[in-house]
């Protein structure tokens, strides 16, 4: 189960801090993975609150759930440990548009430490030696 901390789209009902909403979704929700995303559909997580989720319940998997972008892949990959990804990886990162395959190449490049041009240059080469 997916449970995400502080989830965009509602507020807990009192003031309940984001470590001791990830310890609860953690250790009584039994959730299998917590999500920190931004503060709306497509919006950047903050790294901050990232950091804060992983410190608190450091045994559990953080995926980010908003904002991911080939950027924010590049400078944060080490901090998550998977992402929910939609919005960007549509035509123009319009959700009403298909998705676009140099988009999703782009965003696996990212995470996997590469750039784009990195890793078209492998596939040339790889397709050069057959």
């Amino acid at each position: 189960m997916l449970a995400d901390v502080h989830v965009k789209h509602a507020v807990p009902l009192g003031p309940i801090p984001l470590e001791q909403a990830a310890q609860d979704a953690w250790s009584r929700g039994r959730a299998d993975v917590l999500v920190v995303t931004g503060p709306a559909t497509g919006a950047l997580f903050d790294p901050d609150d990232l950091g804060r989720v992983r410190q608190a319940v450091p045994d559990a998997p953080v995926w980010v759930g908003s904002g991911l972008d080939p950027d924010t892949a590049r400078a944060h990959r080490d901090a998550f440990h998977g992402a929910i990804v939609g919005t960007w990886l549509h035509e123009d990162g319009d959700i009403t548009r298909p998705v676009d395959p140099d988009r999703v190449r782009a965003v696996r490049d990212a995470l996997a430490g590469e750039t784009t041009t990195q890793a078209a240059r492998a596939a040339d080469s790889a397709n050069n030696e057959s």
